[in-house]
């Protein structure tokens, strides 16, 4: 069995929301007792081994990292305190392709299908051709990979990938809002939870 990162056993999952534009995925260490974790600390991705595309955009790069702690907070998980050792190191990566969606439509009656750019209803830019039969919807297809590693043996003990559609013409707080309800459908998936049940 191929032990790199010190896994011994994987569990692979992998769920595809039916209509919705947000894919996620995990994989995780079945051997880590994750109910013993109880604090995190921020590395640099080439810390923990993670290959990936530098977070360039700083809205993106604040939104996405808001987003990852509010879901640990939500499990129970806090950031070490400074000078301590943690129990697990949190680095992500973020990527992004220009992509665009058509789609077919009569367009009968409608008088924005005469021709060129305008403001589709979920505030994305999109082109018409003089025709009616195509319209184009101009999107960033974002995708975000989550590491957490064991801070006392930096064993991998969970891995998570994120993918969703951000439309550029979108306002801040929309696209916000669709950067965490990815990143909250991702951590559905994680099992790190120090919380108990009363």
């Amino acid at each position: 069995m191929d032990t790199k990162y010190g896994i011994v056993a994987i569990a692979l999952l992998i769920v595809t929301a039916g209509c919705s534009t947000v894919r996620v995925k995990s994989e995780q260490n079945a051997d880590y007792h994750f109910k013993s974790a109880k604090t995190y600390q921020w590395v640099a991705a080439s810390e923990n081994g993670q290959d990936g595309t530098p977070v360039l955009n700083g809205f993106y790069d604040q939104v996405t990292r808001n987003a990852i702690s509010d879901e640990l907070k939500k499990k129970g998980l806090t950031p070490a305190p400074e000078g301590t050792t943690p129990d697990l190191k949190l680095s992500y990566s973020l990527k992004f392709e220009e992509r665009m969606d058509i789609d077919i439509t009569d367009g009968e009656g409608d008088p924005r299908y005469s021709g060129g750019f305008y403001y589709n209803k979920d505030g994305g830019i999109a082109y018409q051709d003089n025709g009616p039969e195509h319209v184009n919807y101009a999107y960033d297809k974002g995708t975000a990979t989550i590491l957490l590693l064991d801070a006392n043996t930096n064993d991998r003990v969970w891995r998570g990938v994120t993918e969703t559609k951000v439309y550029r013409m979108r306002s801040p707080e929309k696209k916000e809002q669709k950067i965490r309800a990815a990143v909250e459908e991702l951590f559905v998936l994680c099992p790190v939870s120090s919380r108990t049940s009363s």
